[in-house]
């Protein structure tokens, strides 16, 4: 994969300048075997060399696949987290033990597709909704930029406490195995029709600081629309700068 990467730089690099203007560039890779692990370093690479933001949204082995291919996958994350500014992990073996029993295998991989989708529309809904008070995509530039691990969420809620279930359900992600605390970068918005409250707004900033480090630089956009929300709210997360989830010992 790497050899192949290598040989088409130059493809590459025509291709991202024929994309005038380019600024955000998102890598979907399944590491373990030898095109996406050996690939997915040298494409990260090429676009940040090009100035685009770059986000890597990853998926590594199931146990049963071997220590080889864990090994490979390991290898190929170290080497692309200095390529991108952020990364997001899933952990095939988690899909396994979250989704009911019986989830067909097509359906636990497009789980995984379901964190790209995530992290694409998280972004794209920032910079195009955040009409009250704005997030543009400097904004995005001074959390992302060189965060290393990473989230990118969307949560959704009605009804009357509908502030707090969709602020809990962005910051609560159980396909990538992460506690936020401390969290050293965060980007949120809130989109929602005419009943917003500003209450609402305040309940949603109340929960997500309580993961945000006290030194956090903390980016905030809102925006309300017409009835064609209904009675929903919808919050969207950026969360960078925390550690990754402790291990246990085994057992």
């Amino acid at each position: 994969g790497k050899e192949i990467a290598d040989l088409g730089l130059d493809r590459i690099r025509k291709l991202a300048d024929n994309c005038t203007g380019l600024q955000g560039f998102f890598a979907f890779n399944a590491l373990g075997g030898g095109t996406g692990s050996g690939a997915a370093p040298v494409v990260a690479a090429t676009a940040k060399r090009l100035g685009a933001l770059t986000i890597a949204v990853v998926t590594t082995p199931f146990a049963f696949e071997g220590a080889v291919r864990g090994a490979a996958a390991a290898e190929a994350m170290a080497q692309l987290a200095p390529s991108a500014d952020l990364l997001i992990h899933v952990d095939n073996d988690r899909l396994a033990t979250i989704l009911p029993p019986g989830t067909s295998v097509t359906e636990t991989l497009y789980a995984a597709d379901e964190v790209l989708r995530q992290a694409i529309l998280g972004v794209a809904s920032l910079l195009s909704s955040s009409q009250l008070i704005n997030v543009d995509f400097a904004d995005l530039r001074a959390v992302i930029s060189g965060a290393g691990l990473g989230l990118v969420a969307v949560g959704r809620a009605s009804g009357p406490d509908r502030a707090s279930e969709a602020a809990r359900a962005a910051i609560s992600s159980p396909l990538l195995d992460i506690e936020l605390r401390q969290v050293r970068g965060l980007v949120y918005a809130v989109q929602g029709g005419p009943s917003v409250s500003l209450q609402e707004v305040r309940r949603v900033g109340d929960l997500l600081a309580e993961i945000a480090d006290e030194d956090a630089q903390v980016i905030f956009g809102a925006s309300t629309s017409d009835d064609s929300f209904g009675d929903e709210i919808i919050v969207t997360v950026i969360a960078t700068g925390f550690e990754p989830p402790e291990r246990g010992g085994g057992g």
